[in-house]
């Protein structure tokens, strides 16, 4: 009875750890279609506040880079509204290439706090990835 027992229990064991998924790739997607019309940035990055940041900040640029047939290119804007660059460079994004935002701002209020001036330019980076599928909703992965 011992041995069938420890049989079992090593037989158990054994398929939980081969069940086990390696980490994959969680990073939120945008469906080419959304690349394809985007007007604005906040149609691009998941649970961006447009409406809340257009009230705190000057946006300094906008850059936009993405992989299109093999090549890095690039696009800069002015503000969350995308120009004719953007968008034309957003078209030709390849599926599964990483789309990289990066957003040079000032704070509107240009009081000093613990950090120096709020009228300094500062940085938020956000990364998507072109695909053909929906978000996946999954939360990121902690490996």
């Amino acid at each position: 009875m011992k041995k069938i027992t420890y049989l079992l229990l090593f037989f158990l064991l054994s398929i939980s750890g081969f069940a086990q998924k390696p980490c994959d790739d969680r990073s939120d997607s945008v469906k080419k279609i959304v690349l394809n019309n985007a007007k604005l940035i906040s149609e691009l990055i998941a649970n961006f506040p447009a409406n809340e940041y257009n009230k705190m900040i000057d946006y300094v640029s906008v850059e936009i880079k993405c992989t299109s047939n093999g090549k890095e290119i690039t696009a800069e804007g002015l503000s969350d509204t995308l120009n004719l660059e953007q968008k034309n460079i957003l078209k030709t994004a390849d599926i599964g290439s990483r789309i990289k935002i990066k957003i040079k701002f000032k704070y509107k209020d240009s009081k000093n706090d613990d950090y120096g001036s709020s009228r300094k330019i500062k940085e938020m980076k956000y990364e998507v990835k072109a695909s053909t599928l929906a978000p996946s909703g999954l939360p990121p992965c902690n490996c």
